[in-house]
């Protein structure tokens, strides 16, 4: 297992997120050994931050109007109930998480192996995320930054104060959770990839007529056959991790894109544009995050029904022509039918495409509800300046 911890795709990111306290277990033995302390810390910090919040909220939430007081109360709730439910899976699914990446690294090795893996794409992958974790917490630090700097509001001063930590950590776990699905869909990417390769050769076979020369192909198309196993397996172990989390994040962004919805028409109908597009920003960089997620977990389960078309194709070139390979290769059809590649949260929904556009079919209602009940600009004035 030392080889894993030594894995150039895992190492940075195991080591980042251990001392940032997300991550308390050494992956090689799965044991909880000096990162717990860090962790019960990290914890223990996030809590008091929400006491004060909550003991506070006079001082720090606006609270004009009854929606706007709903609103800020379930957005509390949410930040609270995500907490509570990432710090309990943190330490339910160490074993899972250090499960999957075994199989991942299994699937590597076998690629490796066939000469199957692009190094450079993997690096490029791997750069590419920290780029977008780094530029995404640059822009939260700069954007409250410039905010908490310019405003001559206390409350806003309070409120970035109060929440620009819990804003920070939260977004961290989600790119934390953004990884996996990427790394598992490079590997579904280059198994696709060494399938293709092999359907060149047996298109060579045909051409050649060399019955021996088409069961050699065969006989390397049932290595896939494991990689294929590995590939599923690592996905139901990858639902299983991050399946309560993924799903406690979705409903906070839910929530909070129509809290930051709410709040950008409020301010933009009561003329205060530097508090709309602080809000705003913060609407993007949430839209823009759940896109990401949704984007990467699409492109892998798309990749897997790429996968099944194209050994379907081989399946009934095969039938045509020799009953023998075709029974090999049909029982790889039953296991792809059997092993089903979905990437979802806790079985309720799928990470495609369609929660994202629930969101924005939900938000876009909401807004154009707020804006025909919203009450009249000067009352809502009013309101800000007595509680500024």
């Amino acid at each position: 297992m030392g080889e894993l911890r030594r894995w150039p795709v895992l190492s940075l990111y195991v080591r980042v997120f251990q001392w940032i306290g997300f991550q308390p277990y050494c992956l090689d033995k799965v044991k909880i050994k000096p990162f717990l302390l860090s962790t019960v810390l990290h914890c223990s910090l996030v809590v008091t931050n929400l006491v004060l919040v909550i003991r506070n909220n006079r001082r720090i939430l606006y609270n004009c109007e009854s929606i706007g007081r709903v609103v800020d109360c379930i957005k509390l709730a949410t930040i609270i109930l995500v907490y509570f439910i990432i710090y309990i899976e943190l330490f339910r699914t160490s074993q899972m998480v250090s499960a999957f990446w075994k199989k991942i690294y299994e699937v590597h090795r076998v690629l490796k192996t066939k000469q199957m893996v692009d190094h450079r794409a993997l690096r490029l992958i791997c750069r590419y995320y920290w780029i977008f974790i780094v530029a995404s917490f640059v822009q939260i630090a700069a954007s409250d930054g410039i905010y908490y700097f310019t405003s001559k509001a206390g409350q806003t001063k309070l409120f970035i104060k109060y929440f620009f930590w819990l804003q920070y950590l939260v977004s961290l776990k989600e790119y934390q959770l953004l990884y996996p699905s990427i790394i598992l869909h490079f590997y579904l990417r280059s198994t696709n990839a060494w399938l293709q390769h092999h359907i060149q050769l047996f298109d060579s076979s045909e051409r050649l007529n060399n019955a021996r020369y088409t069961q050699f192909i065969v006989g390397r198309l049932q290595s896939l056959k494991l990689i294929h196993g590995e590939l599923y397996r690592a996905t139901e172990l990858l639902n299983l991790s991050f399946g309560r989390t993924n799903m406690a994040i979705y409903c906070k962004n839910y929530l909070l894109i129509l809290s930051n919805s709410y709040w950008v028409v409020f301010w933009i109908m009561n003329g205060q544009m530097q508090h709309a597009f602080k809000i705003g920003t913060q609407l993007l960089v949430r839209i823009m995050f759940l896109a990401a997620l949704y984007y990467v977990d699409n492109k892998a389960m798309l990749e897997s029904k790429i996968f099944v078309n194209y050994l379907h194709n081989i399946d009934l070139r095969l039938q045509l022509r020799e009953r023998f390979n075709f029974v090999m290769i049909e029982s790889f059809m039953r296991q792809t039918s059997l092993e089903r590649i979905k990437i979802t949260a806790v079985d309720c929904i799928t990470m495609n495409y369609t929660p994202l556009l629930a969101i924005i079919f939900s938000t876009c209602t909401y807004i154009a509800i707020f804006i025909q009940k919203a009450p009249t600009g000067d009352r809502i004035l009013l309101c800000y300046h007595n509680t500024s």
